[in-house]
């Protein structure tokens, strides 16, 4: 008896713990499981939604100044204005009910739409091993056309890079404009009725809103090495006796500059690219995915495509029959991953790709160190620099 009362009651709480609440506001559909909220998008993938940031758009013929006095928008803090039509980004206290905060914003007469903000992922799966990769997509053949210029910018949105590493530190953007260590927003160059971006040298921290874009732990996700092992598989600087060399590495001749850009949620995304945008970098480099149903980053790549810059991003690093946002946008250069010899993978794909390169099993040498290569990362989307910034210095010419 004592034994079927410990079953039971084992059973109940295993029945607890796996228990999911799940709400709805509106069309959008959320679900909880162990304290955490997830949003469900309309392939039923699940995004993390991201403590205390909400979007909000106003309706047509609504000022601001009214709509923040008004409940229950008076009750949030106003963040920054987008630069896409009407669209503000609030914070509230991230001990809130974030589902109970988005449903009061709808209810406003003042607002057309609201969504919360979520995190990205940032796309990882390839153990880094070897080098056949630069063989394969004949990396030898592109450098005798030319190894690049000091006139193409790349930026790198990731969660972070170490621009100060051995083996990147050459290769790595200096904004000219900016007088280091003097705290002022010398080239003027602040967001969107954002803050001024002071002593943006070699990039920016969207996570923690400062200029140092180096990796930094997050709660919830895996060691900040992504991005690090991304920029090592696209700007290792070359022939310098040191680790790896890099597709678009570039030689004593002529090599691209890289910024380092730090993000992790959707609303960095936001902040990233219309930072890239407006500093009119040539190339910006997406290895990630987000979920966008209300269009902002989308609208954001848009805008930095009509001014020339050259979007690239992963299409996403699992077994769907889909191509993930950002890459399925027309904007952007959708980029699927193979295997050695050009073998297909179990990989996100579809009609929106329109270049492939290696990622399986690719050192990339940077992650924190030259030699280690115990790295997790997606590799396929810095292959495609091998083409872009040799093309961006010909179209130059």
């Amino acid at each position: 008896m004592r034994l079927a009362l410990i079953v039971a009651a084992l059973s109940l709480l295993a029945t607890a713990s796996s228990s999911v609440t799940e709400r709805s506001v509106g069309n959008q559909s959320f679900a909880l499981r162990e304290g955490v909220w997830y949003f469900i998008d309309e392939h039923d993938e699940e995004w993390r939604v991201a403590p205390g940031r909400i979007f909000v758009k106003l309706t047509q013929g609504a000022t601001l100044e009214l709509a923040l006095n008004s409940p229950p928008l008076s009750a949030l803090s106003l963040e920054r204005r987008l630069p896409v039509a009407n669209f503000y980004r609030f914070r509230f206290s991230p001990e809130s009910n974030p589902i109970d905060v988005l449903a009061e914003a709808v209810s406003s007469p003042f607002v057309e739409a609201a969504f919360l903000d979520t995190y990205i992922r940032f796309l990882g799966d390839a153990y880094y091993d070897e080098l056949w990769h630069l063989a394969e997509i004949r990396a030898e053949a592109g450098w005798k056309v030319t190894t690049g210029s000091s006139d193409v910018t790349i930026a790198i949105i990731d969660d972070g890079f170490e621009y100060y590493h051995e083996d990147l530190a050459a290769n790595v953007w200096s904004n000219p404009s900016e007088t280091p260590g003097d705290g002022v927003d010398n080239d003027a160059d602040s967001l969107w009725y954002g803050s001024p971006l002071a002593d943006d040298m070699v990039g920016w921290n969207f996570v923690d809103n400062d200029n140092d874009p180096s990796p930094r732990a997050i709660p919830g996700h895996d060691d900040p090495a992504h991005g690090t092992a991304v920029a090592g598989l696209v700007s290792a600087t070359r022939d310098n006796d040191l680790g790896v060399a890099g597709v678009a590495g570039g030689s004593a001749a002529g090599r691209p500059q890289f910024v380092a850009v730090r993000v992790d949620f959707y609303g960095d995304v936001t902040d990233a690219v219309e930072y890239c945008w407006r500093k009119g970098f040539d190339i910006i480099s997406m290895s990630w995915t987000n979920n966008d149903d209300y269009g902002l980053v989308h609208a954001l790549l848009d805008s930095a495509y009509a001014d020339g810059a050259v979007l690239v991003a992963a299409s996403g690093n699992t077994p769907h029959r889909r191509v993930f946002p950002p890459a399925s946008y027309s904007s952007v250069i959708a980029v699927g991953g193979v295997g050695a010899g050009g073998q297909q993978l179990d990989l996100s794909w579809g009609p929106e790709q329109e270049l492939v390169a290696p990622t399986s099993k690719i050192y990339s040498g940077v992650p924190l160190w030259t030699t280690d290569n115990d790295s997790s990362i997606t590799g396929y989307n810095p292959e495609i620099y091998c083409a872009c910034p040799p093309s961006c210095n010909q179209r130059r010419a």
